[in-house]
């Protein structure tokens, strides 16, 4: 009879490499939706009293910055209190899929190989 393992579907994953991209995942989207803040504190002396006691800028997004947020209103004049860069949404969603992608296909090249020695 025919000994040879059936060659398994291109689009198909391994458990392990599922498992792997879940974790994966889970780091990115931990490392997108993290809070940077950051304590502007050549900025408090010019704030007015009622904001001096929250002087910080939150910031979200990884590896670029697509969220900013600062409680107290925009300290350098940019005019920003709420703002979303949605061109560093997009390279952030970019980054991402490309680190998930390059890493499934690593992972399924060397299971792959794996699987084909006798």
């Amino acid at each position: 009879m025919n000994d040879a393992p059936k060659k398994r579907p291109w689009l198909q994953f391994h458990l392990s490499t599922a498992i792997v991209l879940m974790f994966v995942a889970s780091g990115l989207l931990a490392l997108n939706v993290r809070t940077l803040w950051e304590r502007k504190n050549s900025f408090v002396a010019w704030l007015p009293p009622e904001y001096q006691a929250n002087p910080f800028m939150w910031e979200y997004g990884w590896p670029l910055k697509a969220y900013m947020w600062r409680p107290f209103g925009s300290l350098d004049g940019d005019g920003c209190v709420q703002c979303f860069f949605s061109q560093a949404a997009i390279a952030d969603v970019a980054v991402a899929l490309g680190v998930l992608a390059t890493l499934a296909v690593v992972s399924e090249r060397l299971l792959r190989r794996r699987e084909r020695r006798p």
